[in-house]
């Protein structure tokens, strides 16, 4: 029994060619290859896993790999980001307009070549919005561009002035404006200066302390069975 259940086993880790005569040493051995036989699986998974998360990150990281790459570039139809596109060194040609921000989806996921687009530019609430429902397929990359953003215009020496302004202040540090995207958006919504982080974490030690403890435990007892066996044997 014990030559075919180490025999079964050994197979499997490609060492059945040395001959063992005690049932402990299989057993020990036994232990050691099970043991090597999982390191070497939870490393393969590992490293598959670390290649992978690599693959996975944003393949766009800034404006300038879009020149470059000669891709094209999406921007919400009738939008003052096709002028701001294009001071930032886009060419016109590259330039493709999509209609609303139901259609982003489609568009990045045909890509450049065929149809589609590389990447999209547009204000921060609209893709924190967008992305709230494809944060599985797509994510925000890249630097973030300010611009002369929206104002209220009001008559010169206007009563309403200081008002108002005391009013956007409030809104704007106050903490309204996280309270309205947690409400809009929910809780799952992109950092605008950070891509969604995708980790793969490195096995550790302690993830096999119990493996190498059973394994260190079954060869000292194996060890001391087998002294005690030797003396046995001496003193018959």
């Amino acid at each position: 029994m014990g030559k075919a259940l180490y025999f079964s086993f050994s197979t499997l880790t490609f060492s059945h060619r040395d001959r063992i005569t005690s049932n402990l040493t299989r057993v020990v051995i036994i232990l050691w290859l099970f043991l090597l036989l999982v390191l070497s699986s939870s490393y393969t998974a590992n490293l598959a896993s670390i290649l992978t998360v690599k693959q996975l990150e944003p393949t766009v990281t800034d404006i300038q790999f879009l020149i470059r790459n000669g891709d094209y570039v999406g921007y919400q139809n009738n939008s003052f980001l096709e002028g701001l596109l294009k001071k930032l060194g886009i060419p016109e040609s590259k330039l493709r307009a999509v209609q609303k921000v139901d259609d982003n989806a489609k568009a990045l996921s045909k890509g450049s070549s065929k149809g589609g687009v590389a990447a999209i530019f547009d204000e921060i609430p609209y893709i924190k919005s967008f992305l709230s429902g494809n944060l599985d397929k797509f994510t925000m990359a890249g630097p973030t561009f300010k611009t002369g953003g929206f104002g209220f215009v009001l008559p010169k020496n206007s009563p309403m002035l200081s008002d108002i302004s005391r009013a956007v202040l409030n809104v704007t540090d106050g903490g309204a404006v996280a309270a309205l995207e947690k409400i809009w958006f929910g809780e799952q919504t992109t950092n605008p200066n950070l891509s969604n982080v995708r980790t793969s974490y490195g096995l550790q030690f302690d993830k096999f302390l119990g493996l190498f403890l059973m394994v260190g435990t079954s060869s000292i007892a194996a060890m001391v069975i087998s002294s005690f066996q030797q003396c046995n044997d001496h003193r018959s």
